[in-house]
């Protein structure tokens, strides 16, 4: 997992540490840090992980004061909230007597209890549950876990370098790989599977820096759609960049039919658009490309025929097919109202 997040120094820094996701989010909007982006993170937070319906906040209520004393951030991961725990937390967050957050446990039935004491091995937490015999009502600060930070939105979360020992974390990998081993039931294998990536896997982060805020967001734009690229790359692989897919996929269309013609055009215009913006004649050059070898294209900055793939001019095969899907998507709903709403020129000249 690749995190991009800001940095206050000019340099952009690599990081690699541990972490720990799955598949829930924060359990009510207010918790929210980064509205903008649908983001609760809260560092250094300490960490409740409790297996069943927390709501009865008063036993607990020496812990919450020892918080709010200390300033320490406080986070609950648990299978359910009652009115009165989320009320609670979330009046407390907003007028900023503690930084809390709360946290859905993601599954159901044994598969959730397994995870979460997973995340308390990871985090050096005790797991409050009936099935160990602790009560979340008794916890006391020294039995909360530790983390660097946790990012949370509406549908995952991300928990980085837990304080778990590298030898507890050993010790539950290697169960783990023996549990997959001896499991017969498919279903409950892939689910241990699922588990023991989520222990083993690291958090890279790009720390992204910059002279001035401006450079930084800009840089900061550019590690986004890498990492997004990336991860489009890996799902479905890479075609060969310089728009030569559509040229590729333009020969598979008859120019007669006249519906396939339309498309026929459209296909051409990504190449021309390209070579046009680096002033170079695109019909010359696609005449000189129809003899060429499979993955050839146009390299503009070398103004040369080359092998794409080779020279590393690539572009993640999703995102082609998606550019073409929502083009057609766009043009059969203008060819269907038979309209269009376009921007007035209100400059006479």
């Amino acid at each position: 997992l690749v995190l991009p997040e800001e940095s206050t120094a000019a340099v952009t820094k690599v990081d690699e540490q541990t972490g720990f996701q799955i598949d829930n989010g924060w359990s009510d909007p207010n918790f929210m840090t980064n509205p903008d982006r649908g983001e609760a993170t809260i560092e250094q937070p300490y960490i409740l992980i409790a297996d069943g319906l927390i709501n009865d906040l008063e036993p607990i209520k020496g812990l919450l004061e020892d918080c709010f004393k200390n300033k320490r951030k406080l986070v609950f991961i648990a299978p359910q909230f009652g009115l009165q725990a989320a009320g609670a937390m979330i009046a407390n967050k907003t007028s900023g007597a503690i930084s809390c957050l709360l946290i859905e446990a993601p599954s159901f039935g044994q598969n959730q209890k397994n995870i979460l004491q997973d995340i308390a091995i990871f985090t050096k937490a005790k797991f409050f549950s009936e099935w160990t015999g602790f009560n979340y009502k008794d916890a006391t600060i020294a039995d909360l876990g530790r983390c660097e930070y946790i990012k949370s939105t509406k549908n995952e979360t991300l928990i980085v370098g837990g304080s778990a020992s590298k030898e507890d974390m050993s010790m539950r990998v290697a169960e783990l790989r023996k549990s997959i081993e001896v499991e017969e039931v498919e279903f409950d294998r892939e689910k241990l599977k699922e588990r023991l990536a989520r222990l083993t896997s690291g958090v890279t982060v790009i720390r992204v820096g910059g002279a001035t805020e401006v450079e930084m967001k800009e840089r900061m734009e550019r590690v986004k759609d890498s990492i997004a690229a990336t991860r489009a790359a890996l799902r479905k692989g890479i075609v060969a960049g310089g728009e030569v897919i559509y040229l590729t996929a333009r020969q598979k269309l008859d120019p007669k039919d006249i519906a396939q013609n339309v498309v026929y055009k459209a296909l051409y215009e990504p190449f021309k658009k390209l070579l046009n913006n680096g002033a170079m004649n695109d019909g010359e050059w696609y005449e000189r490309l129809k003899g060429a070898k499979k993955n050839s294209g146009v390299d503009v900055a070398k103004q040369e025929i080359v092998d794409m793939v080779l020279s590393g001019i690539i572009d993640p095969a999703e995102v082609s097919i998606q550019a073409l899907k929502n083009a057609l998507s766009t043009a059969i709903a203008l060819s269907i109202i038979g309209a269009n709403v376009i921007q007035k020129d209100i400059d006479k000249k």
